[in-house]
């Protein structure tokens, strides 16, 4: 398959992909269930009340951490979560 080809098939990005924010969650579900609660609370939140950059800080130092363009990304649903 040439480039044109392959820059006009289908994206199968989507199918059965978590993006770094779901993967997370997972984990947290089965590590610490109240930590997952609390990041789907403030992931759910208004960018403007809880910046994603405040969220990257606050996970910055654990085995969770993610990157504000990841956690922004998870939040417009441009990841590669199943919608």
């Amino acid at each position: 398959m040439g480039l044109a080809e392959q820059l006009l098939a289908p994206s199968d990005m989507r199918r059965g992909s978590r993006c770094s924010v779901a993967a997370t969650l997972i984990q947290l579900d089965k590590a610490d269930p109240k930590v997952a609660e609390a990041l789907r609370t403030v992931l759910a939140m208004p960018i403007e009340q809880m910046p994603s950059t405040v969220i990257e800080r606050r996970l910055e130092n654990t085995e969770y951490a993610l990157s504000a363009s990841t956690i922004q990304r998870h939040r417009r649903g441009a990841c590669a979560c199943p919608r």
